[in-house]
């Protein structure tokens, strides 16, 4: 979570979508901005409505421009797996999980293609390894003014910053990339399962998309009630 009094907008950093970047962008060019710590648990991913409530925040958020971004699910799905893998959960106190891995990690397939247990098994590891909710749609549980495109994030920031006032000399970096970045796939099973488990995140993606060269129509009144808590 970013909240910026010089430009008076909120960000909410859903996990696996150039948060950081984000992060480190407001570090720089607005140090008396609010951030969650990076460095401490949820690692500053902060759902909507948690940061609406936050003290600090609320009095702002009616009036304030509140952003965040989503990823295509299944490219944010591998992102996810790539960097969960780079996790070691060999010792004994992650024993309950090791069902799961292998040398302490979680698999990577010779094919490279990743199968239901391997979906579900890393969806899992996020939630009771690193505590912080999966997908990406519960993060969204309050209006926001504009959902921008993981893959669109450079034209999107430029949007942003046409909103907020933010000097369009000022650009983003990439920060905290993900170490291990191999060419994952999906079995058909597994695609199924997907499909599925991420059902909210891409037809909201979807929707979100189909209005790429649109960007003032990115907002959202609606908010997404979720079995996947925050």
């Amino acid at each position: 979570m970013v909240i910026s009094h010089k430009y008076k907008c909120i960000f909410i950093k859903v996990p696996k979508n150039a948060g950081t970047s984000i992060h480190r962008f407001f570090e720089r060019h607005d140090p008396e901005s609010i951030r969650s710590d990076l460095g401490d648990w949820p690692w500053g991913h902060r759902s909507a409505d948690d940061v609406k409530n936050d003290p600090q925040v609320a009095p702002y958020w009616d009036s304030y421009f509140k952003f965040a971004f989503l990823r295509e699910p299944f490219s944010w799905l591998i992102s996810l797996y790539n960097s969960e893998h780079g996790y070691d959960y060999s010792s004994d106190v992650y024993r309950h999980s090791h069902i799961l891995l292998e040398e302490g990690r979680l698999r990577i397939p010779e094919d490279f293609k990743l199968n239901s247990l391997d979906v579900a098994g890393v969806l899992l590891m996020a939630l009771k390894m690193q505590y912080y909710a999966v997908p990406q749609t519960p993060y969204l549980n309050a209006s926001l003014d504009f959902i921008g495109v993981y893959e669109n994030i450079e034209e999107d920031f430029e949007f942003i910053k046409k909103r907020t006032g933010i000097p369009i000399d000022l650009h983003l970096t990439k920060e905290n990339p993900t170490v291990y970045n191999r060419p994952l796939k999906f079995t058909e099973k597994a695609i199924e399962v997907v499909n599925s488990i991420l059902k909210e995140d891409i037809e909201f993606y979807n929707l979100i998309y189909n209005n790429l060269d649109s960007p003032e129509k990115r907002g959202m009144e609606a908010h997404f009630p979720s079995e996947w808590n925050v």
